[in-house]
């Protein structure tokens, strides 16, 4: 799944890095936090920012 993660289908990289996040691999946060960065959709953020903190409490 990692490797999706630098794929070109950015709905596609959105949803593996938040998958990733739920199951706690902390592989994703580099991925995380560049989409977090790119993204200007407020509803990704916010879910990237949920998966962001999540990973950082585990």
């Amino acid at each position: 799944m990692v490797q999706a993660l630098e794929g070109k289908d950015e709905f596609v990289r959105i949803n593996i890095a938040l998958a990733l996040a739920e199951i706690g691999d902390k592989r994703a946060l580099p991925f995380l936090k560049a989409i977090l960065l790119e993204t200007e959709d407020s509803f990704t953020k916010q879910k990237i920012e949920e998966a962001i903190e999540k990973l950082g409490n585990e």
